[in-house]
């Protein structure tokens, strides 16, 4: 096989490497949609759905009121995203623990043509981990006012923090939430906000101990879709 032909043959191949095409689309109903085409680059090389799970804290009188938003919408409760996504995000989970609900971000990947991922699994609760986080959630407000304890279950190692900057963010953007995560959403940076996590319990809280890049490997693009789709769920 000559030089020439050789460099051809590779070619082709990276070519088709970073030429993947995907479908691009967004459900509010949290059911398979169809949309778009779209070809993906070299580091979003594989189709991956989303799932978006709002489950709202039965148990807590004060949630359901707490949630609803502008002309008393009920929240909704799920969400799936679809496009291309990076083949370090197919298996992960990002959870975050509010005092009135749980938000669920689960994928799954498929790596030909126009294929379908399907929906992720539910991710079920787990048992108290025996950490305890401060907690809020305002979807009209960039600071929260009161806050509240929330028992962390599970995988959830972390206290969290995240609020949408209002001198940089759009005005409209308002929201403002606290309570348990993953180690999957520690540092994720939503523009010039970032998620800011602490590895210590509510009872021993110390700055020190502030985590910012606890998943400087993420690389959900669909995270790009998170703050707007939880202020969709939510308001």
């Amino acid at each position: 096989m000559n030089f020439t032909f050789r460099i051809c043959v590779l070619s082709a191949f990276i070519t088709a490497g970073i030429s993947l095409k995907c479908t691009k689309c967004v459900d509010y109903q949290g059911k398979l949609c169809t949309g778009e085409v779209i070809t993906c680059n070299q580091t979003n090389d594989v189709c991956i759905s989303s799932f978006v799970q709002n489950e709202i804290d039965t148990a807590n009188p004060a949630s359901a009121l707490h949630l609803q938003g502008k002309d008393n919408q009920t929240p909704i409760p799920s969400v799936l995203v679809r496009e291309c996504g990076s083949p370090s995000d197919c298996e992960e989970v990002i959870i975050l623990r509010t005092p009135y609900n749980r938000l669920v971000i689960s994928n799954k990947c498929c790596t030909s043509d126009l294929c379908n991922p399907g929906i992720p699994p539910s991710i079920p609760e787990g048992s108290w981990n025996g950490r305890s986080c401060p907690g809020c959630l305002s979807v009209t407000s960039n600071v929260c006012a009161v806050t509240e304890t929330v028992s962390c279950r599970g995988t959830e190692n972390y206290c969290f923090s995240f609020s949408l900057n209002p001198q940089i963010s759009k005005k409209e953007d308002t929201l403002s939430m606290s309570g348990c995560t993953t180690v999957s959403a520690c540092g994720y940076v939503y523009g010039a906000n970032t998620v800011m996590c602490s590895s210590t319990s509510i009872s021993t809280r110390d700055p020190s101990n502030i985590l910012t890049s606890g998943s400087s490997h993420l690389h959900l693009t669909m995270l790009s879709f998170t703050v707007p789709l939880i202020r969709k769920l939510l308001y």
